[in-house]
């Protein structure tokens, strides 16, 4: 219910504030007002650099890594399983609609070309945001090409979750607690998809 996600939110800010972490709000308001032009990048690249990027990472793997693939589409089944669980337990407002603190949603104020179309929103719930599949999904992306040897497949493995990091955080739809969330359900996945060969020898 909304009711339960914006208490759970308020949760979440008062747990950031005792270990002291709860910088989204500052980090945004500094970009907003000395960076505008790469708020309205991350704009874009929320919807652009999500589910774009997980098709590509598909079709690329199954083509050249197949071996590689099934690690990838059990690691997202399963992770994704994790994901929907935690969204039916702890629903979380995300901090774009806190907007009593002064967080801002930054594609409904500064505009996207693509994530306020209907077409977008009738599959988008808004009160899902713990843990980040946008970050882990990219994290499990970033793993997948970190594998490779070619040094520039290393850097775009880390290049990316850390952009949709810093993304998710300049949006406003993700608290940093959301980031660590989806890092730990798809690292939790992927170390589960890793010991199946193990657990069915055993078997």
């Amino acid at each position: 219910s909304p009711y339960e996600a914006f208490q759970n939110a308020i949760k979440i800010i008062e747990l950031e504030n005792r270990l002291g972490i709860f910088h989204e709000l500052a980090i945004q308001r500094w970009l907003i007002d000395h960076a505008l032009e790469v708020v309205r990048i991350a704009n874009e690249f929320y919807t652009i650099g999500y589910i774009p990027i997980l098709i590509l990472s598909s079709v690329l793997l199954y083509r050249f890594k197949p071996e590689r693939f099934f690690f990838f589409k059990l690691t997202f089944l399963l992770g994704l399983g994790f994901a929907l669980i935690c969204f039916s337990v702890f629903p979380l407002a995300p901090p774009r609609l806190l907007s009593g603190f002064g967080f801002v949603d930054t594609q409904q104020i500064f505009g996207s070309n693509l994530f306020n179309r209907k077409t977008v929103l009738s599959f988008y719930n808004p009160y899902a945001a713990m843990p980040s599949l946008h970050f882990g999904w990219a994290l499990l992306v970033g793993m997948m090409a970190y594998g490779f040897k070619h040094r520039a497949f290393k850097f775009l493995g880390v290049l990316y979750p850390s952009c949709m990091a810093f993304v998710v955080v300049t949006t406003g739809h993700h608290f940093f607690l959301d980031i660590v969330a989806g890092g730990i359900v798809v690292g939790l996945a992927y170390t589960l998809v890793k010991g199946l060969p193990i657990w069915s020898r055993a078997v």
